[in-house]
């Protein structure tokens, strides 16, 4: 079992993979976000004050925690799959660094492997200014930087994970995932895209659909297996830019590596929040 869904994750990548072997296969994970600010997507729960830079409570929801979580499930679901990873590399240095899934050695790696900044003041860099961390960034890093980081180290496939917000004006009765990959709803060629490139990048979106809503505890308020949302992120966002000769809109997704984007349910939706508090209900997620 284990070779035949390697088997076809290769065949997925037909059309543009660097990879000849299995035990070749390259993937990059992007746990979105990273840190503890404003921006990380904070959601108070009960008994839990609202988010404030100073002193922050950590406790609460914070969407860095819970894509962090989610990305170490789906290294493990990796490492089940035969995907080679050795965890006793890249073991001492500085703490955002440290950790064998930030070693470009790896098959297996991770834009990062914790969530901070551990320091007085969780702001971020705007607001901190000449007073910000040289590692502040480490966490939340920026998304140029990661797009570059994968194009140069010969990865095969790329996921970046999240979780979805209408606003930020509290808890909504909205719940439901989409799958987003650089380009067209139509796969179209344009200056900066390759139609091959967003083929194969929805297509895998198209084989995670079906595991993803199989996950029924969520409680989707829309869509169905048979009826995904899944999107060229030119068509949904109505825009887009070209950068290092990538066109579209996310900046996590401007590079060369076949891949998307997904937003795995609403945690403005109070149920999905509280439970993917639970690192078992991240790790089920993440396997799908």
């Amino acid at each position: 079992m284990k070779k035949l869904l390697i088997a076809a994750a290769l065949g997925v990548l037909s059309l543009s993979a660097m990879a000849s072997t299995a035990d070749e296969l390259r993937v990059y994970i992007n746990p979105g976000h990273g840190s503890w600010t404003a921006n990380d997507r904070p959601m108070p729960i009960k008994g839990h004050g609202a988010y404030s830079r100073y002193n922050t409570d950590t406790l609460s929801f914070f969407e860095s925690n819970t894509n962090l979580r989610k990305g170490f499930g789906v290294l493990e679901k990796l490492r089940a799959m035969g995907l080679k990873f050795d965890e006793t590399l890249n073991q001492t240095g500085d703490r955002h660094m440290i950790g064998a899934a930030r070693d470009m050695s790896n098959n297996i790696v991770m834009s990062h492997v914790k969530c901070g900044p551990y320091h007085d003041d969780n702001g971020t860099k705007n607001q901190l200014g000449n007073n910000a961390p040289a590692d502040l960034e480490y966490y939340n890093r920026s998304l140029p930087e990661i797009a570059m980081e994968v194009d140069a180290n010969n990865f095969d496939m790329f996921i970046s994970i999240h979780s979805n917000a209408v606003d930020n004006s509290g808890w909504k009765t909205t719940n439901f995932p989409i799958v987003l990959y650089r380009g067209y709803d139509d796969c179209h060629v344009e200056e900066g895209l390759v139609a091959e490139h967003s083929q194969a990048s929805r297509e895998m979106a198209q084989k995670v659909w079906p595991y993803h809503m199989a996950n029924t505890h969520e409680g989707w308020t829309a869509y169905s297996t048979n009826n995904p949302n899944i999107r060229g992120d030119l068509n949904f966002y109505g825009s887009g830019s070209i950068a290092r000769g990538y066109k579209g809109y996310l900046g996590v997704l401007k590079h060369g590596v076949p891949g998307f984007l997904i937003e795995g349910y609403f945690h403005q939706y109070a149920p999905a929040a509280l439970r993917h508090m639970n690192w078992d209900v991240d790790y089920i997620e993440a396997v799908a």
